[in-house]
């Protein structure tokens, strides 16, 4: 038991499987998942040792099935889900299933395997059935690359928008134009800028310079601009006839 600190050597019964997982969600969120298994692993055999419900031994499992997501080893997660499923009833049991659908949706898309829509469109439209929008919370990355992919396939739109805004997700690489950035610019035909997919209105009389300025920055490139070539045509004096 190397992983048992200071403080978790002080601990009994059924608090040492408590501060374990918590010490593994920490863990996780740090970006350590190997450790962040070991701790969750460790919880699981003092539970198990301790003679602990079954549900209470599932609910580490499915902990322990986010370390192998992250780690990139999505059969062995699978696997976990589908040995947690049995052990839970009621919420705890649905968010589960949605943790399975999710992750077998995450490998096709990744793996590029099967059917990814088809399983996007079954995974997301359960999670939105049970309305858990704290989806994979645990792995912020896969949470925001698998909902760039459901927007991409028209998965669920409305619920995936809602869920990126309320938890203020980071969007992936990858995220195009179905991503509901903050802000949006339209540069063809008509020049617009909305906000949560709002158009901004102004009150009054539009900032004209600003606007002109936010376009030339478009137009140059956005990057690498160089501040005299930005500048010049817009706040230059005229010289004088």
């Amino acid at each position: 038991m190397a992983l048992l600190d200071p403080i978790a050597t002080k601990l009994k019964g059924g608090k040492l499987p408590d501060y374990l997982l918590a010490k593994g969600k920490f863990l996780l969120k740090c970006g350590e998942p190997l450790a962040a298994r070991q701790a969750i692993e460790l919880a699981s055999k003092v539970s198990q040792d301790n003679h602990a419900p079954e549900k209470e031994i599932g609910l580490l499992q499915t902990f322990a099935a986010y370390t192998y997501m992250a780690t990139g080893e999505r059969d062995r997660a699978l696997a976990l889900m589908e040995g947690a499923l049995p052990t839970q009833n009621g919420h705890a049991w649905q968010v589960a299933e949605s943790m399975r659908r999710l992750f077998d949706a995450a490998k096709r898309v990744i793996e590029e395997s099967g059917d990814p829509k088809s399983t996007l469109d079954d995974a997301f439209g359960y999670t939105r059935s049970i309305g858990w929008e704290l989806y994979l919370a645990p792995l912020p990355r896969l949470a925001a690359e698998l909902s760039s992919a459901a927007l991409e396939s028209g998965s669920e739109p409305d619920f995936v928008r809602s869920a990126i805004r309320k938890r203020k997700m980071a969007p992936p690489d990858r995220a195009g134009v179905a991503w509901p950035w903050p802000l949006k610019i339209s540069t063809l035909g008509r020049f617009e800028v909305r906000r949560d997919d709002s158009p901004i209105r102004f009150e009054g009389k539009a900032p004209r310079k600003p606007l002109e300025l936010l376009k030339s920055i478009i137009a140059i490139g956005g990057r690498g601009v160089a501040r005299e070539r930005l500048f010049t045509p817009f706040f230059t004096t005229k010289a004088s006839g």
